[in-house]
């Protein structure tokens, strides 16, 4: 496959990930989501970190669309199905961080090959799935 249709692949994907995303935190309860969250792959595949990068591009570029307006949450469950998909394990972090006299929340993914998405500085970790 050649540069442009990865892209191409992995935008398309990012797309119908976020929206699903978006959807089920509408629908379903969060105890729900976290049980979704907590499936691991059905196969495992431990030799694809540009699969990582690539996920991680697409979601953080069709979420930081104004149209998509994905919360860090809507980003991170998106691209854990999409890792699921190809086979990577990964980890849902939920944590605070505080802004003046306001609490910011924010989710993140981590895999055995670091974080995937960004993880805010002095983020306090509240919950893992």
């Amino acid at each position: 496959m050649n540069y442009s249709t990865k892209r191409r692949v992995f935008l398309i994907e990012a797309i119908v990930a976020l929206i699903a995303a978006r959807l089920a935190m509408h629908i379903a309860s969060p105890a729900q989501l976290f049980a979704a969250a907590r499936r691991s792959p059905k196969r495992v595949s431990r030799f694809r970190d540009d699969e990582i990068q690539w996920v991680s591009w697409a979601v953080g570029l069709v979420g930081a669309k104004r149209w998509m307006k994905a919360t860090s949450l809507t980003r991170a469950l998106a691209a854990q199905a999409m890792l699921r998909r190809r086979g990577i394990a990964s980890q849902l972090c939920m944590g605070v961080t505080c802004d003046g006299s306001s609490l910011i929340s924010h989710a993140w993914l981590e895999t055995s090959h670091g974080i995937a998405g960004s993880e805010p500085p002095r983020c306090s970790r509240l919950a893992t799935s």
